[in-house]
């Protein structure tokens, strides 16, 4: 498949800058966090505690951005399989990498329940979009 004008690209890319302003918002106090290394949040437990908001959140969040990476990997010329990796596996590693930047933020909680259901959002957004594509109804956006 060639390479196709599209906007689904600067927008993957401005909801990318979206989703981690307000992963890292208010963006303040930054320190090195000690004792713990920055990736030890994802050896421990789910939380016991959380709530239907933060669930669906995490999940609503990332679904456009799976979407929108989707579409822009398929309009830049990649083959349905690899464009359906890029939404599900680029936006799991976006959340991975603010996960561990939370860290260093003290109003901010790192959790390996936000990385899994960020990257289940990310996942489904990429296959409703390549379900949506194999029906016909292809992302038209053009710049």
């Amino acid at each position: 498949m060639s390479a196709r004008p599209s906007s689904s690209l600067p927008l993957a890319v401005a909801y990318a800058v979206l989703v981690a302003y307000a992963s890292l918002y208010p963006l303040s106090g930054w320190h090195h966090p000690q004792g713990l290394s920055s990736s030890a949040f994802l050896s421990l437990p789910w939380p016991r505690w959380w709530g239907r908001f933060d669930v669906v959140a995490n999940l609503l969040g990332y679904l456009p951005l799976g979407a929108l990476v989707f579409a822009a990997a398929l309009r830049g010329g990649h083959r349905r399989a690899v464009a359906l990796l890029a939404g599900a596996g680029l936006p799991a590693l976006l959340s991975l990498l603010l996960e561990l930047t939370q860290n260093y933020l003290p109003q901010r909680v790192p959790s390996a329940l936000d990385l899994a259901l960020n990257a289940a959002g990310a996942a489904i957004g990429a296959l409703l979009a390549a379900a949506a594509d194999a029906l016909g109804l292809s992302l038209r956006w053009q710049m």
